[in-house]
């Protein structure tokens, strides 16, 4: 859910706002799979994921992700997202950019050999991420913070992100919108004087 201002709150953890394509990745004995929150399969388009499992230290497993392409600052850029997929906004496509590297981002466990987490609180999920995610160039565990929303929010202003994502710590996993999970976007402003002038006619 949107909420407008950040807020400290120790039964909260915060993230920081992937700007990229929400994926949910399917490991089973080293196979990968990627799905969008729509069900539409994204294992082909990007292929380099399918290497996943080489990180995963796990015979199954069903994690919950960002795929971003990182800009030359290492922040998301969903601009550059665009050109390596070829999607652009209004069902328009162009060719896509292979050549714009991927990470993904895992800040869920939703599965794990054989057992379903999703009832599990949130903060135990991410500690067994922690423990079966190697970092790599191509997956990332996303960390968080424990009640700072509001330094962790000023940090990303500063670094031109899109904002931070707050999840109550004890939160179960759901596949719907739910206030426990509540997204605050950073808007950058200007305060500024638009003026204007018409050519002199004649004296004036």
């Amino acid at each position: 859910s949107l909420v407008e201002k950040p807020f400290d709150d120790p039964h909260w953890l915060f993230e920081i706002k992937w700007d990229g394509y929400r994926a949910i990745a399917f490991l089973e004995n080293g196979e990968v799979r990627l799905m969008s929150r729509n069900h539409n399969e994204l294992t082909g388009r990007f292929s380099e994921l399918r290497a996943l499992s080489q990180s995963i230290n796990a015979k199954s497993a069903v994690l919950d992700g960002e795929v971003v392409v990182l800009d030359d600052q290492g922040r998301p850029s969903f601009s550059l997202m665009q050109q390596r997929t070829g999607f652009r906004s209004h069902g328009r496509q162009t060719t896509p950019r292979g050549d714009f590297p991927i990470q993904y981002y895992v800040f869920d466990l939703i599965y794990l050999n054989g057992y379903d987490l999703r009832r599990v609180t949130l903060g135990e999920r991410k500690g067994v991420l922690r423990e079966i995610v190697t970092d790599s160039d191509i997956v990332r565990y996303s960390d968080h913070f424990v009640g700072t929303g509001t330094a962790l929010f000023n940090v990303a202003k500063q670094k031109g992100l899109e904002g931070i994502i707050a999840k109550k710590a004890n939160s179960c996993y759901e596949e719907r919108r739910s206030r426990e999970w509540q997204k605050i976007k950073i808007t950058q402003t200007v305060d500024c004087v638009i003026g204007g002038y018409t050519d002199p006619e004649g004296s004036r």
